[in-house]
């Protein structure tokens, strides 16, 4: 039976009802077998996804590797939505502010396997101190789908521990969140804020990093935007990459900062015109990024004694222009 998840009884009436202008029965699409829906407030983000979504369904066999959304269904009713903030001032007397916005939902529908499916990160660490997991064989699967996805012009440039599920029936890791990705042949240059905003240079700031996976070319672009640069310089440069690196353990600042010190003195749009190139190595690096650190994370010694993270770890620190060939050659892994 597929499942709903609201944010209270009147919202779930309403999506009932806005079904059943459509359909025989609201309860009966909701519960229809080997269905998942979610319901989500109307954004960017979504909007982008679904938009991805769409383009994977045209993968053959794209049940193999991903799941993505299926469909979704605008809710033409609006919403109230209370935001409220307390400050304290100089006497110590607290105010309460309390803003309300005008909130539009889209009704999500994904298939079963992403409620049936653990996500990976859970079953990783469940699996860590059995040797007989295959930590090898979930890499090269993951790298596999990450091939596919540039074959398409789609990139994920950010991939977090809810981005992955693991399907228990055949020991195989799906993608299924493509909030932060693009199609390549769509992307503008005056759209480029919608990707690359202060969420992921000032989400920098948490140690529960949600961007971490992200390269370093899509936190300079975040960076430069946000605050209007106009003209790269070394302290822009030295600052940027020490931020950078600051949340992230596994990088280290001077290989960064070598191959960044060549954007020094250009414009930010040349800067970003260059950085936009690689575009499609990004997939890569976040995948590698994330999955090293998850091995990290939980030390796992299993994974630290394969050739493959030393040369993972090379490669997460190397120049674009190095990153953005065949990545087999790059890392020179044998499977």
């Amino acid at each position: 039976m597929g499942q709903l998840v609201t944010f209270d009884k009147i919202l779930y009436k309403y999506v009932l009802y806005s079904l059943s202008m459509n359909q025989e029965d609201g309860e009966d699409i909701i519960n229809q077998e080997n269905t998942y829906y979610i319901i989500h407030e109307n954004t960017f983000s979504l909007n982008n996804s679904i938009s991805i979504s769409n383009k994977i369904k045209h993968v053959p066999s794209y049940h193999q590797y991903f799941c993505p959304i299926v469909s979704s269904t605008s809710l033409d009713k609006h919403f109230h939505k209370c935001h409220s903030n307390t400050n304290k001032n100089n006497s110590g007397n607290v105010s309460a502010n309390v803003n309300v916005n005008s909130v539009q939902y889209i009704l999500i529908h994904y298939e079963s396997t992403f409620q049936e499916f653990p996500l990976l990160s859970d079953i990783y660490t469940s699996s860590i101190l059995n040797p007989a997991f295959d930590y090898i064989s979930i890499y090269f699967n993951l790298l596999e789908s990450i091939e596919l996805l540039n074959k398409y012009n789609i990139v994920c440039f950010c991939i977090s521990h809810s981005s992955l599920i693991f399907d228990t029936s055949n020991n195989s890791t799906m993608i299924c969140d493509f909030t932060n990705s693009f199609y390549i042949p769509s992307l503008q240059y005056d759209r480029l804020s919608m990707f690359f905003h202060e969420g992921v240079i000032h989400d920098n700031e948490s140690h529960d990093n949600d961007y971490a996976s992200a390269c370093f070319d899509v936190y300079f672009i975040s960076y430069l935007l946000f605050h209007n640069i106009d003209e790269i310089t070394e302290k822009i440069l030295e600052n940027c990459v020490n931020e950078f690196c600051a949340t992230r353990p596994i990088l280290k600042r001077e290989e960064i900062y070598k191959w960044t010190e060549c954007l020094n003195g250009y414009t930010t749009p040349l800067v970003i015109q260059y950085l936009l190139q690689f575009a499609s190595s990004w997939s890569i690096y976040s995948f590698n990024y994330y999955y090293y650190l998850l091995n990290y994370t939980t030390d796992n010694e299993h994974f630290f004694q394969s050739h493959i993270s030393t040369q993972i770890e090379d490669y997460l620190h190397c120049h674009p222009k190095k990153r953005i060939l065949d990545f087999h050659n790059v890392l020179q892994i044998v499977s």
